[in-house]
This record gives structure tokens, C-alpha cells and sequence, in this order.
């Protein structure tokens, strides 16, 4: 029962990882489609992220039943969006 619940534990940390790098994936090519063409669209390209995520915890997995829909997911893709927003907003 122990191993069960230690293989759980890696796989949820490990599925919260790649939610969190797909929200920094999905930032990073939407800023190389847009952050030129047009000025303080920055904002919105986080908010596209927060959108696309919302819609794959509620579309995807909750009405497609691919999957589990889960809030923490929708958080780590957003957060993902939020680190690479306050990176490059934030000089050091």
C-alpha cells in the first residue's frame, strides 16, 4: 500500500511539473506570435493562458472525460504563465 501511495505522490508532483512548464510554454509562444505586433498586450497574453487552461480543466477533462479535472491543475498552468510575465517585467 505503501509503493501505491508513493508512486502517487511522484506522479501527482510530476503532472503538476508539466502543468506548470505547459503554462510556460504556452506564454512563451504566444509572446513570439504577439509581444511584437503589439504594445502591453503582455497582460493579455496571461490571461490567454489562464483561459486555455481553465478551458482544458473544464472542456477536456471535465465534459470530454479525458481526464480529472482538478483546480491545482488550472493554478500550476497559470502560474507557469505568471513566472515567465513577472520574469520579464521584473530587471534585475
Amino acid at each position: 500500500m505503501k509503493r501505491l501511495y508513493n508512486l502517487y505522490k511522484s506522479i501527482t508532483k510530476q503532472d503538476k511539473l508539466l502543468h506548470f512548464v505547459a503554462g510556460c510554454f504556452i506564454y512563451f509562444i504566444l509572446s513570439l506570435l504577439f509581444i511584437n505586433r503589439y504594445e502591453n498586450i503582455d497582460y493579455l497574453i496571461l490571461l490567454a493562458v489562464a483561459l486555455i487552461a481553465f478551458l482544458k480543466e473544464v472542456v477536456w477533462d471535465g465534459i470530454m472525460k479525458k481526464g480529472t479535472p482538478e483546480a491545482l491543475d488550472f493554478f500550476m498552468t497559470t502560474s507557469g504563465g505568471l513566472f515567465l510575465y513577472l520574469f520579464y517585467h521584473i530587471h534585475i
